[in-house]
């Protein structure tokens, strides 16, 4: 168990920053929750928790008419690489891939890159996908290299996941959050201290790393990208919170087994693409899709299906636009080159 080897190693050689720890529950090889869980362990009823796509089709609808709206602004060209980082179950990109076909305005040809790390998720992905596009799939960011001709780039919960730093102050010191040992050998949170004032509460370095990519690509090939996550405008503080079987647990308590997710800062993201001259959008997940027609959408199915399927459809989409639900504490940032 991940836990096992976590008390070994800070035995051995002391307490462990919690940008390390997260970074072991989330990707270690053998223990980690998106390397060595079952997809259906992680996504649906059976897992812990559910996404967008999974509530309703329409939200994938939503987003294709948002594609097709990038493609034409950036020319129309007659090939459209579409990059979905974390793509889960694949669901999000089948309806996405569903919907342009059906579009007779859209003539582009598809070529899907996944960027994914969990075996059991690319099968699904590609048996999801294969036959509505060409699918390629890559262990990270760095495929953008690759791709030398716009490219729209789709983050939907994935930004959550990355690993954080957090610091706190205490009488005038600073301290970064770790992991250490309790007197009876479990784990425990731990005050690392700190040299240097840091720049915000809770950091992610990768998150920087995977912006830079995404900023560099949009500003040489043109393209665009859309970023959807649970957080907020500004604020400080700790976000890091832990699910495990649709019930929040302590951080410590199911290394490894729990989906370790913390609240994105949106507002630190836009600000960085701003300095790489880069046009942005942010609205919540509700008036985002508001604004793409999903209610019209909704009205045209509920007048031409049957009752029980039409009232799916209404619960799916109330909970995706619902300010009580996800409309409001989902956020959406759009990025595209001036």
């Amino acid at each position: 168990m991940l836990k096992d080897i976590l008390i070994q190693q800070i035995k051995r050689a002391g307490p462990i920053d919690l940008y390390t720890y997260m970074t072991l529950c989330q990707t270690h090889p053998i223990y980690g929750y998106y390397t060595s869980k079952k997809s259906t362990d992680i996504l649906g009823n059976t897992g812990d928790f559910v996404t967008a796509p999974e509530v309703s089709p329409l939200f994938g609808e939503m987003i294709a008419l948002w594609v097709v709206e990038r493609w034409e602004a950036f020319g129309k060209p007659d090939v459209l690489q579409l990059v979905e980082l974390g793509p889960g179950q694949g669901v999000l990109m089948q309806d996405i891939l569903y919907t342009l076909e059906r579009l007779t305005l859209f003539t582009a040809k598809c070529r899907v890159n996944f960027v994914e790390i969990n075996p059991s998720f690319q099968r699904l992905q590609k048996e999801k996908n294969q036959t509505l596009a060409e699918v390629v799939h890559h262990d990270c960011i760095r495929c953008l290299k690759g791709i030398k001709e716009p490219a729209i780039i789709i983050a939907n919960e994935f930004f959550d996941a990355l690993p954080v730093r957090q610091y706190v102050e205490q009488e005038g010191m600073w301290y970064q959050v770790g992991v250490g040992l309790s007197e009876g050998n479990d784990l425990r949170l731990f005050y690392l201290p700190q040299t240097m004032v840091p720049k915000s509460l809770e950091y992610q370095p990768d998150g920087d790393i995977i912006l830079e990519y995404i900023g560099n690509h949009i500003s040489h090939y043109n393209g665009a990208a859309l970023i959807i996550d649970y957080g907020y405008w500004g604020g400080r503080g700790d976000s890091l919170q832990a699910v495990y079987q649709h019930k929040k647990v302590g951080v410590l308590d199911h290394p490894g087994q729990a989906d370790l997710s913390v609240h994105v800062n949106f507002q630190n993201m836009a600000c960085y693409f701003e300095a790489m001259r880069l046009q942005y959008n942010f609205r919540t997940q509700r008036q985002f899709l508001i604004d793409l027609g999903i209610q019209l959408r909704l009205e045209l199915i509920c007048r031409n299906t049957e009752a029980k399927k039409a009232k799916e459809f209404q619960t799916g989409v109330m909970r995706l636009i619902d300010p009580g639900e996800m409309g409001q504490l989902f956020k959406v940032l759009e990025v595209w080159k001036r």
